[in-house]
């Protein structure tokens, strides 16, 4: 098999492979969809620039340089370059959503003088075409021709090299692999590039472009296999503690004591309450083996018996009100639950005379909604740090190392403590009267995001009430099982 031969066969196999790969990863579940479909247009583009590559190579085995066919090789070996020049655009957009997602710089100067070269770069090939000239070796003979066709090769020089400083300033945020991957992309072409000056519709930058999709690909299913396992665990735990919760001795003594009295003083509602206790401890178990989202209709009936039984206590000081317009839906178990318990504990139970908590769904054009409402004492919602995106803390405890986690404040599973004083301020977080609202408020929060890709906001104000809103896109909703 002749060069020629040898360089088509590596354009189809490359092209498949990441064709392959974009379909895999379009169909895949992941931690991070945005940053997925960056990666597919990499490879999508990539495929695209080494079909048009073979195509280039397939003609002139054909033609005999027949006049018709050598225009049409060139116009191939022109997309091709547009294409790579495509390519490195895309792949610094990767590189810039990486960083920002990890450390949140978002690079735009660097961005922006990127796309300004390879936007040249695209410009100088089209005017090399147009007077003719194209990089075979006797074109190199024309001194006139140099000038113009040296704007592309300069451009991709200094796009490559663009890339090359990013990766290297950044590589602490970058995974093992992506770094590899990075380095392959603008090392490769660099070395061989001087190909490009002899041999006519080879590119040397689908070397280097495509060994570096095939190993992002890698790199980012390997990171998406750790992360789901932590997710895995960390959804888990969060879930037993909830349960744990709901069934703490001081509030199954509370209960047990008014079932008490009331058998003596009204036997009929005594004997509700033990069924309603019983339902509640019932729902308990269930939400222990409930791994996957469950349907909300279930869920309601999570709170109402809870809301029933803290009825008992507060008798008339504590009203509820349902407004439930839409239950076609699935959600984490124990979602709304604690948010009603945290209403009633940490609002209602502050308040002169007591309030009223009023839950109620609706749904969108585009997802489903949930609001959780009381007219209690209300709270600072900038207390609350808990915020960040889950999968983006979990992203960068399977990026960074111990020495790392230590030092770095990672989402809502670690804390920077640099000193005693940080130490005491955390210890008065974790002992603070708020500490139960802010922990149920994040692992809540954390669950619905990850199992079912959901948000979580909170209105609140001293004395006012608090209002906490869930919106769960409907994309999915009743496939949707992120956890497993």
């Amino acid at each position: 098999m002749n060069l020629q031969g040898i360089y088509a066969s590596f354009d189809i196999w490359g092209a498949v492979l990441c064709l392959v790969f974009a379909l895999t990863a379009h169909y895949y579940r992941d931690f991070d969809r945005e940053g997925t479909k960056r990666l597919i247009r990499i490879l999508v583009l990539n495929a695209a620039g080494l079909i048009t590559d073979m195509m280039s190579w397939a003609i002139w085995e054909m033609t005999n340089y027949h006049a018709y066919w050598i225009t049409a090789a060139q116009m191939s070996d022109f997309i091709t370059n547009c294409l790579n020049f495509a390519l490195m655009m895309v792949t610094a957009d990767y590189i810039v959503y990486l960083i920002k997602r990890r450390n949140g710089n978002p690079h735009r100067r660097w961005r922006g003088i990127t796309y300004t070269v390879c936007a040249i770069g695209i410009i100088g090939l089209f005017f090399s075409r147009a007077f003719g000239y194209a990089a075979m070796p006797g074109v190199w003979e024309s001194v006139e021709a140099h000038p113009i066709i040296m704007v592309p090769y300069l451009s991709s020089f200094v796009g490559l090299m663009l890339l090359g400083y990013l990766v290297i300033s950044e590589h602490n945020w970058l995974m093992p692999l992506e770094r590899i991957a990075f380095t392959l992309f603008f090392v490769l072409p660099i070395f061989i590039s001087v190909t490009e000056f002899y041999i006519y519709g080879y590119s040397p930058v689908s070397v280097g472009a495509t060994t570096a999709t095939v190993l992002l690909f890698v790199s980012r299913t390997k990171m998406n296999t750790e992360i789901l396992i932590d997710q895995q665990k960390i959804l888990t735990e969060q879930r037993l503690s909830e349960v744990e919760k709901q069934v703490r001795p001081h509030f199954i003594f509370n209960v047990l004591n008014i079932i008490y009295y009331l058998c003596a003083s009204d036997p009929a509602k005594a004997q509700r309450a033990v069924e309603t206790f019983s339902d509640y401890l019932r729902d308990n178990l269930k939400a222990m083996n409930a791994e996957t989202p469950v349907p909300f209709n279930q869920e309601l009936e999570y709170v109402k018996h809870y809301l029933s039984l803290e009825k008992l206590r507060y008798e008339e000081e504590l009203t509820v009100c349902y407004d439930i317009r839409c239950t076609d839906f699935k959600l984490p178990v124990f979602t709304v639950q604690p948010l009603a318990e945290n209403a009633v504990k940490h609002g209602i139970r502050y308040k002169p005379n007591g309030g009223t908590v009023n839950i109620s769904t609706w749904e969108s054009d585009e997802a489903y909604h949930i609001r959780v409402a009381d007219d209690g004492v209300g709270f600072d919602p900038a207390s609350l740090d808990m915020f960040d995106d889950p999968e983006v803390g979990l992203e960068k405890r399977s990026l960074l190392d111990q020495e790392a986690l230590r030092s770095l404040e990672i989402a809502n599973f670690s804390k920077n403590s640099p000193d005693e004083e940080d130490e005491q301020q955390k210890d008065k977080y974790a002992t603070s009267p708020d500490a139960g609202n802010r922990i149920g408020l994040a692992n809540t929060h954390t669950r619905l995001k990850l199992m079912c890709d959901g948000d979580m906001t909170i209105t609140s104000a001293e004395g006012k009430g608090t209002t906490v809103d869930i919106t769960i896109p409907k994309e999915n909703n009743h496939e949707n099982d992120r956890s497993g």
